[in-house]
């Protein structure tokens, strides 16, 4: 399985995966040839679980269609969340070096550390996102030494130091690929709302380089 494409994604929340990784994730998967037929391994890491019981509860139920819709095509998804991941408040400074060191033990233990893209969201005017930006930049910089791929969310349009962009890409997707996106949207239909509602232009921004 070394030539399948190995992703370790950091998220703030339920659904940043979804808005921010994913379409780059179909676009340089494998070519599909059946759901039993890998054709990447996606790691998720999510580090704060929403804003209340209700919150979460729902955005487990989105996750575990996510997840399910991406078997399907052949990747293959492992999802955790940070241990006791707790609401929205749960995001400060003083959980750094947690999150650094549950992410490290976990990518030692489970992950190629040779082969796979690292992913976390930009800077933006959250700071919740800010933190696990740190985080993935530690990790990037002092114990994984390697290329790291920042995605944005959504809530950047604001902040003029940061190209603003949406999630309405030109990666020209097979049919299998548009149906999965057609599918996203509806699960995520009040995020998908938001971004259609705001400023943002078409272009598909990721910032790549080498810590």
């Amino acid at each position: 399985m070394n030539n399948i494409s190995s992703y370790v994604i950091l998220e703030p929340h339920i659904d940043d995966f979804e808005l921010g990784a994913l379409s780059f994730i179909l676009k340089n998967a494998g070519v599909y040839k059946n759901e039993h037929t890998p054709v990447a391994i996606v790691s998720v890491i999510t580090f704060c679980t929403g804003r209340d019981e209700k919150d979460r509860s729902r955005r487990f139920q989105q996750r575990g269609k996510t997840i399910e819709l991406l078997r399907r095509r052949g990747i293959l998804v492992e999802w955790r969340c940070f241990p006791n991941a707790g609401f929205d408040l749960s995001l400060n400074d003083s959980k750094i070096n947690d999150f650094c060191e549950y992410t490290d033990y976990y990518i030692r233990h489970n992950v190629d550390t040779k082969g796979f893209n690292f992913m976390f969201p930009q800077e933006d005017l959250h700071n919740d996102h800010n933190i696990i930006n740190k985080v993935g930049k530690i990790l990037a910089r002092k114990m994984f030494n390697k290329p790291v791929i920042e995605y944005i969310i959504w809530n950047s349009k604001d902040n003029p130091n940061i190209i603003p962009t949406n999630w309405n890409i030109e990666i020209n997707l097979d049919e299998n690929d548009k149906d999965i996106l057609i599918d996203i949207r509806k699960i995520y239909k009040e995020d998908f709302d938001k971004l259609n509602n705001s400023n943002y232009n078409n272009k598909y921004n990721l910032i790549k380089y080498s810590l």
